[in-house]
């Protein structure tokens, strides 16, 4: 979504007010950010994927 909508804005200000910008992502930044995402996907479901391991598999059912 961010990257759409920085792909949006230099376009507008261009038809808009006529002033001219140029963005650029470098690739580096942009595995920086890829990663990122993972790593804290990968943090963010340790804590569930071990207290769902823990239920009988019933319990988990009902829970649900």
């Amino acid at each position: 979504m961010g990257i759409i909508m920085a792909s949006i804005v230099p376009y507008m200000m261009k038809t808009v007010a006529g002033i001219s910008i140029r963005i650029e992502y470098p690739f580096v930044t942009l595995m920086n950010a890829l990663l990122a995402g993972v790593v804290i996907t990968l943090i963010a479901s340790i804590s569930p994927t071990l207290k769902s391991s823990k239920l009988n598999i019933i319990e988990a059912i009902k829970q649900n």
